[in-house]
């Protein structure tokens, strides 16, 4: 397994993959004649091949698309669960990414589970959440506005066109699955108000995972909660978002500052 540094440097060399143009047989267009969303999209493959964040990154940045990510992995939780995914089997990245060329963004949580364990039902939730007056979403139909590797999906009736967007992880099937280096959910966002702080801009993922086929009675998505699921059963879920041990995942929009657009220094 690829650890990411979370204080990586914007530039890093990595596999001459990179500058490949196509791999596995999939082709990768330049962010200059396909836009912005297609170079997103285009670029899953590397993560995918690579197993790498960092390359990711890098690849996008030598097509003009520029951001930061940062990385958590929690600690056990003590004594013996019967959880079928533990929190400490969670490798999560947040990553915020802009377009040089226009005022799009692009924000993705990343996960890898550690040992290949097996999910079950019911099914899990990511949340990539936002004060509304920062941001707001890029397209008005929820598939056009958002990203999803297999097995995820995001869910309209969970919210999404206020303070976020929600999605449902079938992971009793991804959880298992090594032939995906990555599961990703992601969102395209435009500012809202040019007033705001690009320091105070920020944007909020989190994870909730449940188990022993509990009943989900529904889900919301608000800043600064993050993600949230009503479940049958309390005690068989966990949430990655606890600001109180200093792990809550955050990204600001001065942290993937148009700054290095046309260029990074060597």
């Amino acid at each position: 397994m690829v650890r990411n540094d979370p204080n990586r440097r914007k530039v890093i060399k990595t596999a001459a993959v990179i500058g490949s143009a196509s791999i596995a047989g999939t082709s990768i267009a330049s962010g200059s004649t396909a836009g912005f969303r297609s170079t997103i999209e285009h670029s899953q493959v590397i993560k995918q091949s690579t197993g790498s964040i960092e390359a990711w990154l890098d690849y996008l940045e030598k097509h003009d698309v520029y951001g930061e990510t940062k990385n958590q992995i929690y600690s056990p939780d003590k004594g013996i669960t019967t959880k079928k995914v533990e929190k400490s089997e969670l490798d999560i990245n947040i990553t915020l990414l802009e377009d040089c060329d226009t005022d799009e963004y692009y924000a993705e949580l990343s996960w890898e589970y550690e040992n290949n364990p097996w999910g079950e039902p019911p099914q899990d939730g990511v949340g990539l959440a936002y004060d509304s007056d920062w941001w707001k979403l890029a397209y008005d139909n929820i598939y056009d506005t958002t990203s999803t590797s297999t097995y995820v999906e995001p869910k309209e009736e969970w919210g999404y066109d206020f303070e976020g967007p929600g999605y449902a992880v079938e992971d009793q099937y991804a959880a298992g699955d090594s032939t995906e280096s990555y599961h990703y959910a992601g969102v395209y966002l435009v500012e809202r108000e040019d007033s705001v702080d690009p320091s105070d801009r920020e944007i909020q993922g989190n994870y909730v995972h449940t188990w022993d086929e509990i009943d989900i009675t529904g889900g919301s998505v608000g800043f600064p909660a993050g993600i949230s699921l009503s479940v049958s059963e309390n005690d068989k879920k966990w949430d990655t978002k606890t600001e109180q041990d200093g792990d809550l995942l955050r990204i600001s929009q001065a942290e993937a500052s148009d700054s290095h657009c046309g260029g990074l220094d060597s």
